[in-house]
């Protein structure tokens, strides 16, 4: 199960790739792009290019303003602009964009995102093309959707082992989600009586240490109560520095620091 979730960035990376791929030489970027219902904002995921910046690629883009992207999320059907700068409707999402196609992709049944291919000339996606990118994303949506079941699982058995208070079961839970994103630890915290504080539950390089079941926040407190307050995923690559912590919440829209 580890193994096959761990793909999952792989299986969008190569996505990505096998899209700029059949763009051919006059392509300048393929993207993908997650979609959060809940907020209406829409991410950078990947991207195979140099047209995105790193401060582009960190933008979140509500669909409440005109754009190509929630065009394409709107669209049952894929979205192409021969010449995207005629396009009134749409702001142009890169500098050198000409020609732009995009289609949104589902996952078990829901929108999850939009992928899109674009172009430094006009008329650079004749109908065929379009057609192979359309069986293109067909595929990528159905290895998402086996993907989603197998989290589905992942999760379900997270959920017993919290319900149980199963120890040993949580702290292999913890190992998996730290083995499915790479990372050195994982922590699983649980607002156990719907109080609004998080308790620790389980961490995947200690299986007994001495802080689980007593080390708490409350919700709003510090990076992982803040977390919970606002239900916003949190990326750091420097948790103690104080102006990346602001720039994160202003990220998300949020005026409230974390601290």
């Amino acid at each position: 199960l580890t193994t096959v979730l761990k793909t999952k960035r792989a299986v969008v990376r190569q996505f990505a790739e096998e899209l700029r791929r059949l763009g051919g030489s006059a392509s300048i970027e393929a993207c993908v792009r997650g979609y959060n219902p809940l907020s209406k904002e829409v991410a950078y995921v990947v991207c195979v290019g140099d047209a995105w910046t790193p401060e582009a690629r960190e933008t979140l883009y509500n669909v409440k303003v005109a754009s190509a992207g929630r065009k394409a999320l709107e669209s049952p059907v894929a979205i192409y602009y021969d010449d995207i700068g005629k396009a009134k409707e749409v702001r142009r999402i890169l500098e050198h964009t000409v020609c732009l196609w995009a289609k949104r992709f589902t996952v078990r049944g829901v929108v999850r995102g939009v992928a899109s291919l674009s172009w430094n000339q006009e008329n650079a996606c004749p109908p065929e093309m379009q057609e192979t990118l359309e069986s293109l994303v067909v595929q990528f949506e159905a290895i998402l959707d086996a993907i989603a079941a197998l989290e589905e699982v992942l999760f379900r058995q997270l959920e017993t082992a919290v319900l149980h208070k199963n120890q040993d079961d949580l702290h292999r839970m913890s190992q998996t989600l730290a083995a499915i994103f790479d990372a050195r630890h994982c922590s699983l915290f649980t607002d156990r009586y719907g109080e609004k504080k998080l308790t620790l539950y389980a961490t995947s390089h200690l299986p007994s240490a001495p802080n689980i079941g007593t080390r708490s926040y409350v919700f709003g407190d510090r990076i992982t109560g803040w977390v919970a307050e606002h239900r916003k995923p949190v990326s750091l690559q420097n948790p103690g520095d104080p102006v990346e912590l602001d720039r994160v919440a202003r990220r998300h829209g949020i005026t409230e620091p974390i601290r």
